[in-house]
């Protein structure tokens, strides 16, 4: 089923979470720099866990279906977190099935 059919609390999550995210950076920094100290270092490490673990959660709970064979296929934590996002293009994959590069479209995995 397509992604925009269903009613995907993932996405509203992963949303959330990226809200978050940047208040918490916006907030945070300024005032990892007033107290100094390590705090600014502390605020860095923190922020990059955050980051990691927003992405291991998106590459969990979404695939992509290839416009050429139409399979879909899910990728590695490591491959959503390097991949290029071009935003309602997609992220510029290959597809496992067909060998498609390009532009692939997120949607709901299967359900299992």
């Amino acid at each position: 089923m397509d992604k925009r059919g269903k009613n995907r609390k993932s996405d509203r999550v992963t949303m959330l979470a990226v809200a978050g995210y940047v208040l918490f950076l916006v907030i945070g920094f300024p005032a990892a720099e007033k107290a100094g100290g390590f705090y600014p270092a502390l605020l860095i490490l923190a922020g990059i866990a955050v980051l990691f673990a927003i992405v291991y959660y998106h590459s969990r709970v979404n695939a992509y279906s290839c416009p050429q064979c139409r399979r879909k296929f899910k990728i590695s934590f490591l491959k959503d977190l390097l991949s290029l996002n071009g935003g309602k293009q997609g992220k510029r994959l290959t597809c496992p099935h067909c060998g498609f590069k390009g532009w692939v479209q997120e949607t709901a995995p299967d359900e299992e």
